[in-house]
């Protein structure tokens, strides 16, 4: 039997790409953001950024100072953003 693939048996299975998975994050974040009033944000950049620190040449003194630089980052972006949007 020789099956051949459309744009209509193709498309509905990759249609939930664009549209379920980049709010999945956010919606599974929402409620510990809310309750910890966004201090989870910061604890998972701080992670992230220790976790690079380990695998770069990049120097963290410890998660301490890794939640400290996500701090700075953080607000740095929040500044330049501010500054440049349109």
């Amino acid at each position: 039997m020789n099956r051949r693939r459309t744009w209509g048996s193709t498309y509905p299975r990759f249609a939930n790409r664009g549209t379920v998975a980049p709010h999945a994050p956010f919606s599974l974040t929402l409620p510990l953001n809310l309750l910890t009033l966004g201090l989870f944000t910061l604890v998972v950049n701080g992670m992230v950024l220790y976790l690079v620190a380990q695998a770069t040449a990049l120097e963290v003194h410890g998660f301490p100072g890794a939640l400290i630089g996500a701090l700075i980052l953080s607000l740095v972006s929040l500044f330049l953003t501010w500054l440049l949007r349109d």
